[in-house]
């Protein structure tokens, strides 16, 4: 599946505008200068500073409690950009819910926050449940109306290292419902997934936001995985700290390996 990893100009900027005040370094191992954090920016923006260095991220995290909701946006955004290509889309998605857990502190509002708004382009927890249906909508009309806004959320991820891979943006799938499921509650998160795994009979399958003909029993079963999810970090069962290895522990393919093995 094809994947946008562009360096666009309002990440730069906001990057740039918004990290230059804080983000300053007493020292990497690109030995960046603690008074010049414009250095630092520089060497993010190319490409030479890579957040998933230990020291780098080390920095990061003693920083993010001075960082705005935004800042830490724009390096979850960044963090993603720098690991997609070298890492399987569940892989990532469990690296950069490790990363967005440290610079969170523990906080699971502000985790489910800034990871929300990476997979679902969500400006708020509580808006989450309209973001994924609104964003393929505007998609939808954008590859009709070349200048009506597109969905760039829906294109940052595929499905590869998952179970349940079907070629399509499974990251967005499953990680729609763990944000319903967290804001909303188990119940509107099933309804929500039953509605769209649903294949209706005739003109129905027509219905907005309905499988069509392509709602799967597969599907189905990965928005449960996700509903479980958002209760657990909900309810605290499970810390924001603890999601990447639940996500390769429950969704990833080797699964299946390893249980055929033990068996």
């Amino acid at each position: 599946m094809f994947k946008t990893h562009n360096h666009s100009f309002v990440l730069r900027l906001t990057l740039t505008l918004s990290l230059a005040a804080t983000l300053i370094l007493p020292g990497s191992t690109l030995a960046v200068r603690a008074d010049t954090a414009g250095t630092f920016l520089d060497n993010a923006l190319r490409g030479d500073l890579r957040l998933d260095d230990p020291l780098v991220r080390a920095q990061a995290v003693r920083l993010s409690p001075q960082l705005t909701s935004s800042q830490r946006c724009a390096l979850v955004q960044f963090y993603y950009e720098q690991i997609i290509q070298t890492n399987t889309d569940l892989e990532a998605l469990a690296q950069i819910a490790e990363f967005a857990a440290d610079l969170s502190g523990g906080n699971a509002e502000t985790f489910m926050l800034d990871m929300n708004r990476l997979t679902l382009d969500a400006t708020s927890n509580w808006d989450a449940i309209a973001a994924g249906p609104w964003g393929r909508l505007k998609q939808h009309i954008h590859a009709r109306l070349n200048w009506f806004p597109g969905y760039p959320a829906l294109g940052h991820f595929g499905g590869t290292g998952f179970r349940a891979d079907d070629g399509s943006n499974q990251v967005q799938h499953v990680w729609y419902s763990v944000a319903i499921a967290f804001k909303w509650g188990a119940t509107a998160a099933d309804l929500e997934a039953q509605y769209h795994e649903w294949n209706p009979p005739g003109l129905l399958k027509y219905l907005p936001g309905s499988g069509g003909r392509d709602g799967s029993k597969m599907d189905l079963a990965l928005s449960r995985q996700g509903i479980a999810l958002g209760r657990a970090l909900a309810t605290s069962q499970i810390q924001p700290s603890q999601v990447g290895l639940w996500l390769r522990q429950t969704l990833g393919e080797e699964c299946d390996k390893a249980a055929t093995v033990e068996r």
